[in-house]
């Protein structure tokens, strides 16, 4: 099990550090926790998707398992050349040889239709979470709600989601948009 207290420690100080040393810590700490457990889960569930996945989702790993079928199976060949000495016959265990059928198999199964939702990259979900609860924060400590780069929401939104290098600025302007077209300077979080 992973300790996340000193990753959760430091992303808490780097929001401290924006919101100044009058901040409520018991709600940044809580912004920050609600991240890192959902990104843990996040993980968690892809790293489970790759262990159960059964059969190819995509042409790419379609691709693959049919290279890696044709090449066992010429690997096979080779095996049961006559010339070969026996004894290089037992480093390679029948078992291997055994799944050719299977990844041929696997090749040939029709792929199944694509999902039918919206462009979502991987992470956005969590992103936009981490942007709302930046943004109540900031409301909270009553910081101006800019949406610049490189500003306090914008660097607070990055503390919270744990990566300072996270491009956060498009889930920024679409949460927070301003009151009025002709006014960029007064903004309000959608409600």
């Amino acid at each position: 099990m992973t300790d996340y207290r000193p990753l959760a420690r430091q992303r808490i100080k780097s929001a401290k550090a924006i919101l100044g040393p009058k901040c409520n810590e018991a709600s940044v700490a809580g912004a920050v926790w609600m991240i890192l457990v959902q990104q843990e889960r996040g993980t968690r569930a892809e790293q489970e998707r790759r262990n159960t996945q059964s059969r190819p989702t995509n042409k790419k790993e379609q691709m693959a398992v049919d290279r890696a079928a044709r090449a066992l199976r010429h690997f096979a060949a080779k095996l049961r050349d006559p010339d070969l000495p026996k004894f290089v016959r037992g480093y390679f265990p029948d078992e291997v040889l055994k799944r050719v059928p299977q990844l041929e198999a696997l090749a040939k199964l029709p792929l199944r239709k694509p999902k039918q939702s919206g462009f979502s990259p991987p992470g956005y979900p969590l992103q936009r979470r981490a942007v709302m609860l930046a943004v109540d924060l900031a409301v909270e400590h009553k910081l101006s709600l800019a949406t610049t780069r490189g500003g306090e929401l914008y660097r607070l939104c990055a503390a919270i989601y744990g990566k300072k290098d996270a491009d956060l600025f498009n889930v920024l302007r679409f949460y927070v948009r301003p009151s009025r077209p002709s006014q960029s300077k007064t903004v309000k979080p959608i409600s």
